[in-house]
Formats: structure tokens, C-alpha cells, sequence
């Protein structure tokens, strides 16, 4: 279940990414913006000093990008100025639960507990 678990992780983090992609495209915003959206997306906060190390602009850039980003509805400003930062909203982590729901886990051993029982029922165990 271990692999399992981290196969989906993959899994969806991809989906995510795609996804992402997409939406990005159709509503015109710059493609720097696509790791700002997931980690939103994935429930981490982001602030403008962090968007500006993995981006590498500048802090007018990152500002109008930040602004842009909660005017296209996809992020939620809170506090100001300094202490500024930036969530997923609701339509943005609902493209992640979407993603999430559509996997489940599959017991890998399905027998394997039918025999523990018998092992123990016999005294064996």
C-alpha cells in the first residue's frame, strides 16, 4: 500500500500540473505562475517573497502576477503588505479534490488475511 500511496502522489501531482497548464492557458496568465497555482492548490501558502525566488522576478512583477492571480479568481489574498499572503481558492482546490477522489487504493494482499485467520484459527499462529 506504501508504493500505492506514493504512486498516487505522483499520479496526481502530474494531473495537477496538467491541469494547471490548462487553466493557465485558457484565462491568459503567465506560465511563471504555474508553481504559485499548485502549491495553492496543494494547501500551502504562498507570499510574494517565495513567489519571487522561484520565479526570479522582481517585486513589481511578482506583485502584479500575485494581484492578477486573485483577480482571475484562483487565489485569495490575506493580511497586508508585509505579512501578505496568498491560498488557493475555493475553485482552485477544487480542481486538486477532484483529482484526489478519482483514485483509490487497492488492497495489494486481498487473500492475505483470509489466511492469517486460518493459520490462527488452527493454533498454528
Amino acid at each position: 500500500m506504501q508504493a500505492q500511496t506514493v504512486q498516487r502522489r505522483l499520479d496526481t501531482a502530474a494531473e495537477l500540473w496538467v491541469r494547471l497548464e490548462s487553466l493557465t492557458a485558457e484565462r491568459k496568465l503567465p506560465e511563471r505562475t504555474l508553481e504559485a497555482l499548485f502549491d495553492a492548490a496543494s494547501g500551502f501558502r504562498v507570499t510574494g517573497s517565495r513567489y519571487r525566488n522561484f520565479t526570479g522576478v522582481e517585486a513589481r512583477t511578482a506583485a502584479r502576477d500575485l494581484r492578477t492571480l486573485v483577480d482571475s479568481g484562483l487565489l485569495i489574498a490575506y493580511g497586508e503588505t508585509r505579512g501578505r499572503y496568498y491560498v488557493g481558492s475555493d475553485e482552485l482546490r477544487a480542481v486538486q479534490h477532484e483529482i484526489r477522489n478519482t483514485s483509490r487504493l487497492t488492497d495489494p494482499y486481498p487473500a492475505l488475511i483470509a489466511e492469517i485467520e486460518a493459520v490462527r484459527a488452527s493454533g498454528a499462529g
